[in-house]
């Protein structure tokens, strides 16, 4: 027996109007599709083994990392999107070549598009985004599809050509890390590690017995960032019972690097800023072990001011 039908993960395309055409987003380090099938297996008349087997339902979701965040918070935000009629998310699995430099030649790939006719497909909905000291900032999200009562809610397809903008000119080269963090009005430096939870709570609904889920809405957010660092000055008197903050005193930023050492210059804007209004809780007042730095650590609750959503992102700003 030979090994092949190898397949690599090959890229991925927003597609449509809502998306301003044909988006490639480069950068993807992880990606799954999921049907999450629920199976049945009956049991009668005393037997000790199943007489009936049967899919009662399927929850497909498909879950991506990227370390382009610019670009995935450009289509995802920090809430999420339908995917809406006509338009559509395609994700491309190359076939390898044993011994060639690259995906093998020819339409020998394969293919899988989230696409619906006459409604929308689906939701694609950010789930966190997190940095470390001197790493990369990177954003996961994921896609749940729903059917239209008549199609499957993913379509694969096998013997396909991989989209030339995926061979050749994908934007895979932007790199984010921490920058300067400012909570209403005071600045934390000594920041070592951001953390975002964006907690999407979402319904799903089908009825009449079908096996697709037929609706797909976000049910509610629970946006909590979290800071930790080793500046113990974060908590003092005034805030060590928590401390209110607004979108307008309030800004993290995460700066972009610069070819191989450096970051963009602050006054060029190519940077990303978070802006959010809620309750900054402390969750470390002073930890040390030997002779380490004391450490220290904050989480801060979003929530909605009456005009603004939790959590504000803007791209290609300066700072």
């Amino acid at each position: 027996m030979a090994v092949s039908n190898l397949f690599r993960f090959a890229g991925m395309q927003f597609i449509g109007t809502q998306f301003g055409g044909t988006v490639s987003l480069g950068g993807v380090t992880t990606s799954a599709i999921n049907p999450n099938p629920q199976v049945v297996q009956d049991y009668a008349d005393g037997g000790i083994h199943p007489t009936r087997t049967t899919i009662q339902s399927f929850a497909e979701e498909l879950s991506f990392t990227t370390t382009n965040i610019d670009k995935a918070l450009d289509l995802i935000g920090s809430i999420g999107n339908c995917i809406e009629d006509g338009s559509s998310v395609v994700i491309y699995y190359a076939l390898l070549s044993a011994c060639a430099k690259g995906p093998a030649a020819g339409s020998v790939h394969r293919r899988v598009t989230i696409s619906q006719t006459g409604s929308d497909a689906g939701l694609v909905h950010p789930g966190s985004f997190s940095c470390d000291h001197r790493g990369d900032a990177s954003y996961s999200f994921m896609i749940k599809p729903k059917s239209d009562g008549v199609n499957s809610p993913l379509v694969i397809e096998d013997s396909v050509a991989l989209p030339a903008a995926l061979l050749t000119s994908v934007d895979n080269q932007n790199r984010y890390t921490i920058g300067p963090v400012t909570l209403e009005s005071v600045v934390y430096d000594g920041v070592k590690q951001l953390s975002c939870e964006l907690g999407i709570a979402i319904t799903r609904e089908s009825a009449d017995s079908e096996i697709f889920d037929e609706f797909i809405a976000i049910e509610k957010t629970a946006t909590k960032i979290s800071l930790s660092g080793i500046n113990p000055k974060w908590i003092t008197a005034a805030n060590i019972d928590g401390s209110v903050i607004t979108h307008a005193n309030t800004e993290i930023i995460l700066r972009k690097r610069a070819g191989a050492a450096g970051f963009v210059a602050p006054a060029t804007a190519e940077h990303i800023s978070l802006t959010l209004a809620g309750l900054v809780v402390p969750t470390n007042v002073a930890s040390s072990n030997d002779q380490q730095p004391v450490q220290t650590g904050i989480d801060i609750y979003a929530e909605f001011d009456g005009t603004n959503v939790p959590l504000v992102v803007q791209t290609g700003v300066a700072y």
